[in-house]
């Protein structure tokens, strides 16, 4: 946090008439000081004297001053001795507010900070942010010259500098995809989503934004190397960007343009008879993440791959990986891509993890947790990771053929 906070304690024989109760804090209550001061004397006017108006935090452009402990109640909301306002608010002053300006602008600025490192340390989400309006006992139309501007606009602001300071930075793109850097991990979320099947180089894909995806295993016939996909798929493909030697291996599961593929449907045994956690895009509906040993009639796409996180859940290798038929291969320190749901939208998540079996060890679930994702599954990574996002490529290992893409926009 840059935010400067000073704090100057409430001389104790105040405490009587500023902050007589103990406090058990849960939530925030912003106002304007309605005139023109520094933070620092607004803080000393308020300690100097004896009327039952007080206030945690002063900010101005410069820094934040703190009179009043956390713990301690402060008299700020018009609600009475025992108005939640009053009695479980942290309340914050932003200064300059009579003539507003450019400090004022500043003041409000590190007001945000302030507030957005309160919720932070609390573990507060930004619904405990309001405002002295919120408390009508006696109402008042404070924050004046906040309200004025825009309420909606300030609460932004806060959210846009809690997530910063968590980690979270959010970036403008070209795209309408949301762009998200987290602890070494970029998120983008996926507006367009479709899986193609693509036996050839990935790096002659046309799209502009693709990952490899799902788990392959190396077969060899004829002395013609092939991959054939692990777990369930469901996808698009044109059997003309398949090997001769593998059509033989998927022409069954072919019906159209689409390839549905289930966990007994691999002439490897590993996952033959289990429920292998899979995202499916259905034809209507929002998409998910479930166990399942095949993928319903009704999966527009679909793909397997390393459970991370389920039900918002950091999950148990032993328990709930390993029984999938997951063995140790895949969990080698290397640059690799996952697939998000948030609510009802997915999300190509990529980075490196510097740890094996990032799983076990919850790396990846707590470089990634802030972000409150619903579920996360790793795909595959090492010699056959690539990321192609908005038509650049920056991070390549080798240019292996895979058996399928994730492209999204």
């Amino acid at each position: 946090m840059s935010l400067t906070i000073k704090k100057m304690p409430m001389p104790s024989d105040k405490v009587p008439y500023k902050c007589p109760y103990l406090m058990n804090p849960t939530r925030i209550v912003i106002h304007n000081t309605a005139n023109d001061a520094s933070a620092l004397n607004e803080i000393k006017y308020m300690q100097s004297n004896t009327r039952e108006v007080s206030f945690h935090y002063a900010v101005d452009d410069k820094m934040a001053v703190q009179g009043i402990d956390l713990w301690r109640n402060a008299w700020h909301a018009g609600d009475g001795p025992d108005g939640i306002g009053n009695r479980q608010g942290i309340a914050i002053e932003i200064c300059y507010s009579k003539s507003g300006g450019p400090r004022f602008i500043k003041a409000e600025q590190n007001a945000a900070e302030l507030a957005a490192q309160l919720l932070l340390d609390f573990g507060w989400g930004i619904d405990k942010i309001t405002k002295h309006q919120d408390y009508p006992t006696i109402p008042k139309y404070c924050p004046h010259r906040t309200l004025d501007m825009g309420w909606a606009r300030f609460v932004d602001m806060v959210e846009d500098k809690r997530q910063e300071l968590a980690g979270i930075k959010k970036k403008k793109t070209v795209t309408e995809a949301t762009y998200v850097e987290m602890n070494g991990y970029t998120l983008v979320r996926a507006n367009d989503f479709s899986i193609k099947y693509w036996d050839k180089s990935k790096k002659k894909y046309s799209a502009d934004s693709y990952i490899n995806a799902g788990f392959w295993a190396p077969y060899k016939e004829s002395g013609v190397a092939f991959t054939l996909p692990v777990g369930n798929l469901v996808c698009d493909i044109s059997l003309a960007n398949v090997k001769p030697v593998a059509q033989n291996h998927l022409k069954n599961y072919v019906k159209g343009i689409k390839l549905r593929y289930n966990t007994n449907d691999n002439a490897s045994l590993q996952f033959h008879g289990k429920k292998v956690t899979t995202l499916v895009l259905p034809t209507n509906g929002t998409p998910y993440i479930d166990e399942l040993a095949s993928v319903p009639e009704t999966a527009r796409y679909a793909i397997s791959g390393i459970p991370v996180i389920r039900k918002k859940v950091d999950v148990s290798y032993n328990n709930f990986v390993l029984p999938q038929g997951w063995d140790t291969s895949p969990f080698y320190a290397t640059s690799r891509n996952f697939i998000g749901l948030k609510g009802s939208s997915i999300w190509i998540v990529t980075g490196a993890s510097k740890t094996t079996n990032f799983v076990a060890k919850s790396e990846v679930y707590e470089k990634l947790k802030d972000f409150e994702f619903d579920d996360l599954i790793a795909l595959d990574g090492g010699g056959s990771y690539y990321y192609k996002y908005n038509g650049k490529a920056p991070i390549i290992w080798g240019d292996r053929e895979v058996n399928n893409l994730v492209v999204f926009g």
